[in-house]
């Protein structure tokens, strides 16, 4: 039974590294542009779009910076205020 058990864990590890290795190919193989892909002035064309829209995560909220800075302020202590 011990050794059944040993056996089925490293199979599921080797299942794991396999799909692990699988997967980073895949990306890998994504991160490459096909040559009809690039163009001239292509590096200009995706700075501006990042430029235009930049990059928030899909659970990102925008954030007003003045907004935190002035909550910042008011929660101030009377003993951290200079008189």
């Amino acid at each position: 039974p011990f050794i059944t058990i040993v056996l089925h864990i490293l199979a599921r590890q080797e299942a794991v590294i396999n799909e692990l290795k699988t997967k980073t190919n895949s990306v890998r193989e994504k991160k490459l542009l096909q040559q009809d892909e690039v163009y001239n002035g292509a590096l200009e064309d995706i700075l501006l779009g990042l430029k235009n829209e930049p990059y928030r995560r899909a659970d990102a909220v925008r954030r007003s910076q003045r907004r935190r800075i002035d909550s910042n302020r008011l929660s101030r202590t009377m003993e951290e205020m200079e008189f």
